[in-house]
């Protein structure tokens, strides 16, 4: 898959490790599918691989409000390998809308890329177009 995020880094890691709208686990996406349903004390649970310690708030209190919910959600993390730095966090309903997202690098070059690859994410998949709340 190819994309021109404006970042060449992150369209070199696009290249090798791809994009997933399900469960993925390598160094460049981290996402879970967060079940209709699924209660408060699941949650917890079912966020471990990603670490509270990073997790922002912001998502935390979407996910506390949603919970348990009428759709199915998938939560992504985009992280920059070599240097460890979290790129963004996508929550994501079912019918492919943006239900909450977060830019812990706030830098204009870093935002722009990862709405780039959120968008691809979601329309390259069919997933629906790139909607925000």
């Amino acid at each position: 898959m190819y994309i021109d995020s404006g970042f060449k880094m992150v369209d070199q890691l696009v290249q090798v490790h791809g994009l997933t709208c399900f469960d993925a686990d390598n160094p460049f996406q981290l996402s879970v599918e967060i079940a209709k349903d699924t209660t408060l004390y699941e949650l917890r649970h079912v966020l471990s691989p990603f670490g509270l310690r990073d997790f922002p708030a912001t998502m935390w209190l979407t996910l506390q409000k949603l919970v348990p919910t009428q759709t199915t959600l998938s939560l992504h993390r985009f992280t920059l390998p070599h240097s460890h730095q979290i790129l963004c966090w996508v929550l994501v309903d079912e019918y492919g809308k943006v239900v909450e997202r977060a830019f812990p690098l706030n830098r204009p070059k870093y935002t722009h890329a990862a709405k780039v690859l959120i968008g691809s994410l979601l329309t390259g998949l069919g997933r629906g177009s790139l909607q925000y709340n």
